[in-house]
């Protein structure tokens, strides 16, 4: 019998990770305790958090012996910031884990037996990002950065090993600032940086419509930071746990940055989803490209295309290209984009995936070639009815979810389809993160 409750303290052997990035030990009894920041190799003092019927969370108390992979940290608040899980394990340990985590899921999820090449690492495992979402505690002392482990409570942190340097700098000088001028209607601070040219976008996320002073804010970013091209006051008066809003107003400059994905331009805004480590966003992509392995004579799908960044790599090589997206406005980027690349081979569609995907289908486009690219929840199931019914040749499938891809695989699997290979990318060091591409065939 387990005689455990919340606040139990228990002694921990841990032999495993969870996806998430928490160590796995077992009590005498077998059962499975999620202990946060403990590594595989550690021996731990926990405090029991949750109890579960199968399982329980801990928190951990104490290191009591240390696994041989386990480093100090260079984040001073890695201990609280929910911002990397990571930080604490040898790099070459978290590739292992990331490998693992892929293949744990097709094996138990999907349950098929395919090949999982050896992971990509990433180029750098520092200042990687290109977009930082930080998070505002106002009161007497304000706080900027990341959310604290299981809560809304900000950690305040002078840097960030994983963001950009300029972002340090603005989060800076917004504090600063603020405290300053005791202004208390900021809600967030998003930075993006463009690695091609160095520009950087300042988005000012408040809960009223008005800022006081916002244009003094916005002078004073573009005189310190000479890398601020444009600053945007984003309006978001609704609880929950969107950053942005739905209106936006541009302060200075044009609303907007530029960047490159290989040789492609890609015209940045507030809302434009862009993968947040562009090094990473290139080998990623150039697996797709190598998976699709293109000849010239495909029509090709691209589902879930946002604004086009693998639909003009796909161009490239493909005779004709359908890129489908249900955000109207990433789709008007897309076409903005084709037109600043002078790619004239695509065509987008504002819609459900498996609204558009049929009308193509009559129409005659019938595709040779499907990429998607799903958010984390994976595709709906009527994506995949639909995608089943047009009989690509080959589907592309990225994912930033490990567990959602086998499921969605499973599915094609069960209707006809055949995984070949599959190749995990790191492109979020530190974190428990990992992207992955998986070519199937039919």
């Amino acid at each position: 019998m387990i005689n455990l409750d919340k606040g139990s303290k228990v002694k921990l052997k841990i032999v495993d990770m969870t996806h998430e990035g928490k160590g796995v030990g077992r009590t005498e009894e077998g059962l499975a305790v999620f202990v946060d920041r403990a590594l595989v190799g550690d021996t731990v003092e926990a405090e029991i958090t949750k109890m579960k019927k199968n399982y329980a969370e801990a928190k951990m108390v104490e290191i009591v012996e240390y696994s041989k992979d386990r480093i100090e940290s260079r984040c001073p608040v890695s201990e609280r910031c929910g911002g990397c899980e990571l930080q604490e394990l040898k790099y070459e340990k978290q590739l292992e884990m990331k490998e693992k985590k892929v293949k744990d899921a097709l094996s138990k999820l999907a349950k098929v037996d395919v090949e999982v090449e050896s992971i990509i690492s990433a180029e750098k495992t520092e200042n990687y990002r290109n977009k930082v979402n930080l998070h505002i505690e106002n009161g007497d002392e304000i706080k900027i950065g990341y959310y604290e482990r299981g809560s809304h409570s900000v950690v305040d942190t002078d840097s960030c090993n994983i963001n950009s340097e300029v972002s340090r700098k603005v989060a800076d000088l917004v504090k600063d600032w603020l405290e300053e001028n005791h202004i208390d209607c900021v809600r967030h601070i998003v930075v993006r940086d463009s690695k091609q040219t160095g520009d950087t976008m300042v988005v000012i996320v408040t809960a009223a419509k008005k800022m006081p002073m916002i244009e003094l804010l916005s002078d004073l970013l573009v005189e310190e930071i000479p890398e601020v091209k444009t600053v945007v006051q984003n309006i978001n008066t609704a609880g929950g746990s969107s950053i942005l809003g739905p209106k936006s107003r541009v302060v200075y400059g044009e609303g907007y940055i530029y960047d490159y994905v290989g040789e492609h331009k890609f015209k940045i805004s507030p809302e434009t989803f862009f993968q947040v480590n562009t090094d990473g966003m290139e080998l990623l992509y150039s697996k797709v490209m190598e998976y699709a392995a293109l000849d010239g004579s495909e029509c090709v799908y691209d589902i879930y295309c946002g604004i086009g960044t693998i639909t003009l790599m796909l161009a490239e090589k493909a005779k004709t290209v359908y890129g489908v997206e249900y955000v109207e406005k990433s789709v008007a980027n897309a076409i903005e984009n084709a037109e600043l690349n002078n790619i004239s081979n695509v065509e987008f569609y504002a819609g459900k995936a498996e609204s558009v995907m049929p009308d193509l289908y009559r129409d005659g486009r019938k595709a040779d070639v499907v990429v998607i690219d799903p958010p984390r929840k994976g595709c709906e199931k009527k994506v995949l009815e639909i995608l089943v019914k047009v009989e690509p040749k080959k589907v592309v499938y990225v994912s930033c979810n490990p567990s959602t891809m086998a499921r969605d695989i499973a599915f094609l699997v069960e209707n006809g389809y055949s995984v070949q290979k599959v190749q995990p990318v790191d492109m979020f060091p530190m974190s428990s993160h990992v992207e992955a591409v998986a070519l199937l065939t039919k």
